[in-house]
This record gives C-alpha cells, sequence and structure tokens, in this order.
C-alpha cells in the first residue's frame, strides 16, 4: 500500500499508475484521485452470517437504517424477509480510457456513461427468539464498514 498526495493505494491502483506514467503524472494521478475518492472501485464479494438477540424486524430497520445514504446504492425490500442493494458505478477501466482519451481524441469521454452494478442479498431469519442474517453477494468498502457495525 503507497500513500500519496494524502490517497492510499493498492496494488490495482498502482498498475493504473504505472500503466499511465506514459501520458504523464497528473492524468495519472488525476485517475486514481477519481477512483479512490469518487467511490468508483468496484467492490468485493461478502459472504457471512450473523446472529443477533434482536427481532427480525428490529434487525430489517436497523439494516435499512444502516445501508440508507450510501452513494449510488439503493436498497429494496423483497418480502418480509429478504433486502437487496444494487450500486451502480463507473468502472475504473472507464475512467482510464476516459482520461487518456481527453488528451488524444475528445468523444472517448463518452465511455463515461459506460455503468457497472453490484448487487448485495440480505436474508432475515427469524430462529426463537433470535435473528440471523445472511450477506452475500458484492460489497463496496462503505457498504461492507456500515454491515459490519450491526454484528
Amino acid at each position: 500500500m503507497v500513500i500519496l498526495v494524502g490517497m492510499t493505494f493498492g496494488s490495482f491502483e498502482l498498475l493504473i499508475l504505472l500503466a499511465c506514467a506514459a501520458i504523464g503524472i497528473i492524468p495519472a494521478v488525476l485517475i486514481l484521485f477519481l477512483i479512490s475518492k469518487l467511490g468508483l472501485r468496484a467492490g468485493t464479494n461478502l459472504n457471512y452470517e450473523l446472529t443477533s438477540e434482536r427481532s427480525a424486524d428490529e434487525m430489517r430497520r436497523q439494516i435499512i437504517a444502516s445501508l440508507s445514504g450510501v452513494k449510488n446504492t439503493t436498497l429494496s425490500v423483497v418480502g418480509d424477509d429478504s433486502l437487496i442493494a444494487i450500486r451502480k458505478f463507473i468502472p475504473s477501466w472507464a475512467i482510464v480510457i476516459a482520461v487518456i482519451s481527453a488528451f488524444v481524441f475528445w468523444p472517448g469521454m463518452l465511455v463515461l456513461f459506460v455503468k457497472d452494478s453490484e448487487s448485495l442479498n440480505i436474508q432475515l431469519y427469524s430462529e426463537d427468539e433470535q435473528c440471523r442474517v445472511q450477506i452475500s453477494g458484492i460489497a463496496n468498502k462503505e457498504i461492507s464498514d456500515r454491515l459490519n457495525l450491526l454484528a
């Protein structure tokens, strides 16, 4: 992990930085800034369960409150025991192409209209006086951090 101008980069961002070195440092840093600060990076796979002493209805309300306000994310309630969070974002490769094409061929910036999506399924199961929550799908760091606070 490398810290540059107040931004933290992992191996993926460092590869982009090396690939963009040919076009200059300013476009490369601009690409990395957009990816890291605007939440444009793809999420990671989540698959875990947690058990709570709270009721399923109380857990559902807490999950909805936790995930409301996440940028570019729509939360849908499907029945009494299921939630789906769908996040739409511009893929990292589209930003790289847009920044590079801005210096060569400006209509190439139309690639910024490309959107990708990730979905996260949350199932609630009532068991006696407990609630079991099963979470599976793809989520970014912000959603993952908010869900970790439930445990």
